[in-house]
């Protein structure tokens, strides 16, 4: 199974009116526990994939196995229900046979010598609504809270998940714009997993994604979605409040290295393929403007945090979609 979401870290300020929000519209709580496994040398999170085994309330525990899809927008997932039991069961990968993800778990844990094991949880409060979107189209919204523990160690969470249920990956991009301007939310692409073996490790932040100039023969769409796994990822490590300045200057310059690439890409669409809107163009050079001079991962910052650049890249996924 292939799951279309995106995820949004949430200002501390706007929380409170958030999950009222969702709770006016009749969205239903739940208690969520969860451990994540992973090879001792760490296997499964350098090929961004992940395995878990969450205890989802009265229908016990389910396994679940995620890997890398083919752009930000996807991932592959595949959940399988164990049932219930008063302990965490056996984990066995056997339940994923046949999937495209076991293919990718396959690759990732070729060659391992130890075992998989746990090696951070999450414990966390869900509430989840079905919403109804543009063109017929249903979004599931999860708002997450609570935490993730590892060696010891704990750290917060509070993050809203928006996943395409049914219909266009276009409607999906429509509410979350919507939800970016009403509550000040901003994109994240780090996993739950990705930040459970960073604190399992004791690191702040993965190194930043190496930037690529596309092949000037590469059509627009396909360069654009290739540049902006890396910028999102380097954005999403600026964007954190708590993130040490020295933690995020690498991905600092690696964000503006693929955001001008980015220009580079839209400026040679204009001649060849249907570009996006060119004031997405001027609102980013617009944004980055203070930069030029002196880059600052205060100001990079904010800007990553900003309705304007979430609003800019919501609408690059978009575009970036293969018609």
């Amino acid at each position: 199974m292939t799951e279309t979401e995106l995820k949004f870290q949430i200002p501390a300020a706007a929380l409170p009116a958030l999950r009222e929000e969702l709770l006016a519209r009749g969205a239903t709580p739940q208690s969520l526990r969860a451990l994540y496994l992973d090879t001792p040398d760490g296997r499964l999170s350098a090929a961004r994939a992940a395995l878990r085994l969450r205890l989802e309330g009265e229908a016990g525990w389910v396994q679940t196995a995620k890997a890398l899809g083919a752009d930000v927008l996807t991932r592959l997932e595949h959940d399988a229900l164990v049932g219930p039991a008063p302990e965490p069961p056996a984990l066995d990968l056997a339940r994923h046979a046949g999937t495209p993800v076991a293919q990718a778990l396959q690759a990732a844990l070729q060659g391992a010598t130890a075992a998989l094991s746990v090696v951070f949880e999450t414990d966390v409060q869900r509430l989840r609504l079905d919403a109804p979107a543009p063109s017929g189209a249903w979004v599931e919204l999860a708002l997450d809270e609570g935490a993730v523990r590892a060696a010891g160690r704990e750290l917060p969470l509070a993050e809203i998940e928006f996943e395409l249920r049914s219909g266009e990956p276009a409607a999906l991009l429509h509410l979350a714009a919507e939800a970016v301007g009403r509550h000040g939310l901003w994109l994240d692409t780090r996993s739950k997993a990705e930040r459970g073996h960073l604190l399992a490790r004791k690191l702040p932040a993965t190194p930043p994604r190496a930037v690529a100039r596309p092949a000037a023969s590469l059509p627009a769409r396909a360069a654009v979605a290739g540049l902006l796994d890396g910028v999102l990822a380097s954005a999403s490590v600026l964007a954190d409040p708590d993130m040490p300045a020295e933690a995020a200057a690498p991905h600092l310059s690696a964000w503006l290295r693929g955001l001008a690439e980015l220009l580079q890409v839209l400026g040679r669409a204009a001649a060849d393929e249907a570009p996006p809107d060119p004031a997405w163009a001027e609102t980013l050079v617009a944004l980055l403007a203070p930069l030029d001079t002196q880059p600052m991962v205060g100001a990079a910052a904010r800007v990553a945090r900003g309705e304007r650049y979430n609003r800019l890249v919501l609408a690059l996924l978009g575009w970036s979609q293969p018609l």
